[in-house]
């Protein structure tokens, strides 16, 4: 919200062009397995369209409100410190605005960077029998770490799952960056899925 306690949608502004793009992609990866399905295989997915994932988790990772939250917190001490001694009068609007592009800049960082992190990631697609499942959907992405190392998107024991819609998980996992079309009948594995948290 801004100082007049509105809704600013300055940071979905900034998201929409990926988020737009995503939509295509969904489009495209339903494509392919309509081929699969009817005539057995597909042809290759094109690359480009790994950036555009990575990119897009990488905004639903941090978008979350309490991500937010504690960026805006320490973003507030900042400027009621600068006020405090006279250097800048507080502003709820600049707040707001410096915390936005905190959050966009966050996990961009060289020796940070969340996109290239997921990049290196292998990507399985897995479907499932549209009338025998229904997964659970969300906009955040389910990341399990390995027990036994310090939480790092960096290992290759690290998994990252999102939905994409009822019937069909994305996974990153391991080391490498191909792609591959899973079209799973072990219905036990979409139930495992849902009970990830």
């Amino acid at each position: 919200k801004d100082k007049k306690e509105e809704m600013n949608p300055l940071i979905e502004t900034w998201f929409n062009p990926v988020e737009n793009k995503f939509n295509e992609m969904k489009e495209y990866i339903k494509e392919h397995i309509t081929e699969i399905n009817t005539m057995g295989k597909a042809s290759n997915l094109n690359k480009k369209y790994r950036v555009l994932l990575s990119e897009y988790l990488f905004i639903h990772m941090i978008r979350i409100p309490k991500v937010f939250d504690r960026i805006k917190d320490q973003v507030i001490k900042y400027y009621k410190k600068l006020d405090r001694n006279g250097l800048r009068k507080y502003d709820e609007n600049t707040v707001q605005i410096t915390s936005l592009r905190t959050l966009i800049r966050l996990g961009q960082s060289p020796d940070a960077n969340i996109v290239n992190e997921l990049l290196m990631k292998n990507l399985s697609i897995e479907f499932f029998p549209r009338i025998k499942v229904n997964i659970i959907t969300s906009d955040s992405p389910v990341i399990i770490y390995d027990s036994t190392r310090i939480p790092d998107l960096a290992y290759k024991t690290t998994q990252v799952y999102f939905p994409l819609d009822s019937s069909i998980i994305l996974r990153l996992w391991g080391e490498g960056n191909n792609i591959y079309m899973v079209k799973n009948r072990e219905l036990s594995k979409f139930d495992d899925f849902n009970h990830l948290d």
